[in-house]
């Protein structure tokens, strides 16, 4: 059985970001500190158009250093743990399902770091804060 990967849109739209987001830009991950219309900015490298960044691809090095930890394996599948009944699962084709609750309610789907810290923020309104 062949699994069909998702292709992913590297282009940020502006309602798709908020106050620190993690993106990259020239390669080095940056945290946003602000928005004005299509213009972030950040404090390591000041402002920057929309055009100019993108987003962060979520692997099991980044949900570690936002705290996750391995919660079970089946498989080759590895589902992720963090406070507050919050789970993922990096998926074979590239995507991220996310789940909610202890019943592992599957809630959403998502690809980078600044949609997981969106999703967790809405559910919980807590900063998803990396160590990096």
């Amino acid at each position: 059985m062949e699994i069909e990967k998702v292709m992913f849109d590297y282009n940020i739209r502006p309602q798709e970001l908020r106050y620190k987001n993690l993106v990259t830009y020239e390669g080095e991950t940056i945290e946003i500190d602000g928005i004005n219309g299509r213009e972030v900015t950040c404090k390591e490298v000041g402002v920057l158009p929309f055009a100019h960044i993108r987003p962060l691809v979520i692997t099991e090095a980044l949900l570690f250093k936002a705290g996750f930890d391995v919660e079970e394996t089946i498989g080759l599948r590895k589902i992720y743990w963090l406070r507050n009944n919050f789970r993922c699962e990096l998926l074979a084709n590239g995507q991220v399902a996310i789940y909610y609750t202890y019943e592992k309610t599957k809630i959403s789907y998502c690809q980078f770091i600044h949609q997981i810290q969106n999703i967790y923020f809405d559910l919980t309104n807590i900063e998803l804060n990396f160590i990096l």
